[in-house]
């Protein structure tokens, strides 16, 4: 990895470090000394959680950049798309492993109940792989329409996807009585080989989100 790229992810990694610290830090304590027990609304939550710390992180990112004019003080330093845009998907690679692993850390240490532990794990690891693959297409329309245009155009639909989950748990979930712990540890009935082929495809199609964002923002530079 060249040093430019180096230090640019260094810089972006700050607002990620910050706000999933901030938030997972006081998750994990709640988590430990109050409720202690690993029930599905909580893990179902933690995941969310994980995810909106990469999500929240981009938009906070680049609103940044757009604050700062960071983008056009890049265009006037030596510095190549590829490594401005593969910085920043580096960075939300990096959040979304160490989140991931943080969270299935975190649940080792609760008490579980009976097989939810297992398919609690697949579960945060399909959360890590969409969050992923939604900051990958995020990056991608900011830098084919520019943050602001982003953030008009989409504002609905990145509520929705920061909202709709615990919409959907509290008022079509848990008031309908719908038993969703059942459907979630059959997670674990598909053998390991089938998450392992998600897992995979997931990092093919953000490999190949990086080259649409980097082809995007040559264009949005030209």
């Amino acid at each position: 990895m060249e040093v430019k790229m180096w230090t640019l992810m260094k810089k972006n990694a700050f607002l990620f470090v910050l706000l999933s610290v901030s938030l997972m830090a006081l998750l994990t304590v709640y988590l430990l000394t109050v409720r202690k027990t690993l029930i599905t609304n909580i893990l179902i939550f933690l995941g969310q959680m994980s995810m909106y710390c990469i999500l929240v992180s981009v938009l906070t990112s680049e609103k940044t950049e757009e604050k700062n004019n960071g983008y056009a003080f890049m265009s006037l330093l030596p510095i190549k798309e590829r490594d401005i845009v593969g910085s920043k998907f580096a960075v939300v690679l990096m959040a979304a492993i160490l989140l991931c692993m943080y969270s299935i850390a975190l649940v080792s240490f609760m008490k579980p109940d009976a097989g939810l532990l297992s398919s609690g794990r697949i579960y945060l690891v399909l959360c890590g792989n969409l969050s992923l693959i939604i900051a990958a297409g995020m990056y991608f329309l900011i830098y084919r329409w520019g943050y602001s245009i982003f953030m008009k155009i989409s504002v609905f639909i990145v509520v929705l996807l920061m909202v709709g989950p615990f919409l959907i748990m509290e008022f079509v979930l848990v008031r309908r009585n719908i038993d969703y712990s059942t459907s979630l540890q059959s997670l674990t009935d598909l053998p390991l080989l089938i998450w392992l082929i998600v897992t995979a495809f997931t990092l093919v199609l953000f490999w190949g989100l990086l080259q649409v964002a980097i082809n995007a923002k040559k264009c949005k530079r030209g």
